[in-house]
């Protein structure tokens, strides 16, 4: 429950417990001579001293055991990983909890002297609201572990029910394969392609995760630090209800920032939960420069969740501080008047900053690109980055930053959706064998099927699409596949490695790019240094035009 060892614990509860004991009789004391019907002034001198002695006891207590109390205040974990504001109040707990045993005496002595209400209990007033806050605190700690045990027992119940099915399944699978080598044992090639692939019990199951349980746990700490600030306050005559009190007023207020800050805990979790099961990694990790272009994009709710996070806060933000302006006094409705004024006003004056937004709306509603794929826009191409309400980022390959506003978009290219085919063009010599070459890609494209890497890319295998084009020194031979946005790149690769030494074993050779320029007879067969220029930069001009262009498939 709190932050202790055993033995810091066993020391903390022997001081305390012998601390309130003594405190008890004195106070046992008092009360003992006034029903034996003291003097009343020597009554009050009794009680006066009885809570000198309770504020000396338990401010002994607070320093001796102060390096317990900040630990029992930052909680779990490293102390630089904690709020400034918790290590604040951590590092001045001790002395503020012996200045308010200081205060509370000479404000209880001067109401005892003056007969004034809520004059006995102020010095022990937080020892009695801590003693009383720990043990419902630990109540509700219980039953936020029996409920998350009883979501673990239902959890495992249904990953055993998983794994069980998912062994019958393997075992009927392999008893049919065997029968069916049994009966056909020269088919055994066909069944291994034909079969589904067969499922092993390779341990990848759901792993529990108790979710919202920090949360819960920390939203019972603020519950009982409330109720124990509230008899705290109560017992300095300070009512809950109480309009127009600065004290009331100041717990209100920690009361609505408390709330807004557990909705705003379970926004985050909830939704960068969601987005580890969208894409599979953490919604902070940094992008990969060695992550090729037109990759796989997000999911589309990967790509919207982000958005609704930023506004659930800015609605939690905008909310809570609306509250806190009313219970504080403030009218706000002069503000939504002045602000629908502003809002008018803004709108005139920013119609381009409206058409973002709403564009961008617009152009999310119709998935026309996701988080992750790889766009062109005119000029302009890379992987979306970032989505904003009224622009997004591009993240060009060779590693520039576009930021457009989705008004901006006239037309929009998406080469990252459902499958994209990359066509590989060969040079080879005029006395190739186009039909052989033919039918070596194609078993070369059932054989890269199988590829341990790459086999899994395709979605069409590598087929050749004969000739295509014929130059002076070479045909060209167009071979294709088609694989997920993404995937083409580490295939081509493969596949450029594997054509290669296919057309090494079987003497396929290349044509090298050729240039044939004729000049007219020379007298002495030799050409002088100005002719040699005029050859070379006509060849240079033919190689230049015949050069392809660059496209969006030279990006890897």
């Amino acid at each position: 429950m709190i932050n202790l060892s055993d033995d810091r614990a066993k020391s903390l509860q022997y001081d305390m417990r012998n601390s309130m004991v003594a405190v008890i009789i004195a106070f046992a004391v008092c009360a003992w001579m006034d029903m034996l019907g003291l003097n009343r002034d020597a009554h009050k001198l009794f009680l006066i001293t009885a809570m000198l002695i309770a504020a000396i006891i338990f401010g002994y207590q607070t320093i001796k055991h102060r390096e317990d109390l900040r630990s029992v205040i930052l909680g779990k974990g490293e102390v630089a990983s904690k709020p400034f504001i918790l290590r604040a109040i951590a590092l001045a707990a001790p002395g503020l909890a012996t200045l308010y045993l200081v205060a509370s005496w000479i404000v209880s002595s001067f109401r005892l002297i003056m007969d004034l209400p809520s004059a006995n209990l102020l010095v022990a007033a937080p020892m009695i609201a801590f003693f009383g806050a720990l043990p419902i605190y630990g109540i509700l700690l219980i039953i936020i572990d029996k409920i998350y045990q009883a979501r673990r027992y239902r959890f495992d119940i249904k990953v055993r029910h998983a794994r069980q099915t998912q062994l019958r399944e393997l075992a009927a699978e392999q008893q049919a394969r065997a029968e069916a080598l049994a009966a056909n044992p020269e088919a055994e090639a066909d069944i291994v392609e034909n079969s589904a692939a067969l499922k092993s019990d390779d341990g990848h199951y759901p792993v529990f995760k108790p979710l919202f349980r920090p949360v819960l746990e920390q939203a019972a700490a603020i519950v009982v630090f409330l109720m124990a600030a509230g008899y705290v306050l109560s017992a300095w005559d300070v009512k809950v209800g109480d309009k127009g009190n600065p004290i009331t007023g100041f717990m209100d207020t920690l009361t609505i920032a408390f709330i807004a800050w557990i909705l705003y805990r379970a926004v985050i979790i909830l939704v960068d939960n969601r987005l580890r099961e969208e894409t599979g990694a953490d919604p902070s990790r940094a992008v990969d420069v060695d992550d090729e272009p037109a990759g796989h994009g997000s999911t589309r709710l990967g790509t919207l969740l982000p958005l609704l996070r930023n506004v659930s806060i800015t609605a939690i933000a905008v909310i809570a501080g609306m509250i806190v302006l009313s219970n504080l006094g403030v009218d706000i409705a002069p503000l939504f008047a002045g602000a629908g004024v502003i809002g008018l006003a803004v709108g005139f004056g920013a119609q381009t900053l409206i058409r973002d937004i709403f564009s961008g709306g617009f152009f999310l509603f119709d998935d026309a690109f996701r988080k992750g794929e790889y766009i062109e826009l005119g000029d302009i191409r890379g992987t979306v980055e970032k989505i904003s309400l009224r622009s997004f980022q591009l993240r060009h390959h060779n590693g520039p930053l576009h930021t457009v506003p989705f008004g901006e978009i006239k037309q929009l290219t998406n080469y990252s959706r459902d499958w994209v085919i990359m066509k590989l063009p060969l040079r080879v010599t005029y006395d190739t064998d186009v039909d052989k070459v033919r039918k070596l890609v194609k078993k070369l494209g059932q054989q890269l099927l199988d590829h341990p890497d790459v086999g899994k890319n395709f979605i069409q295998p590598l087929k050749s699409q004969g000739v295509v084009q014929m130059e002076d020194s070479a045909m060209i031979i167009r071979v294709k596949f088609m694989t997920k946005p993404g995937d083409q790149w580490v295939t081509r690769k493969v596949v450029y490695a594997a054509i290669q030494d296919l057309f090494h074993k079987e003497g396929i050779h290349f044509a090298n790019r050729e240039v044939t320029v004729r000049i007219a007879d020379q007298e002495n067969g030799r050409l002088n240094e100005r002719e040699r220029e005029a050859v070379t930069g006509a060849a240079r001009s033919v190689i230049d035009e015949n050069r392809p262009a660059a496209t969006v498939d030279d990006r890897g």
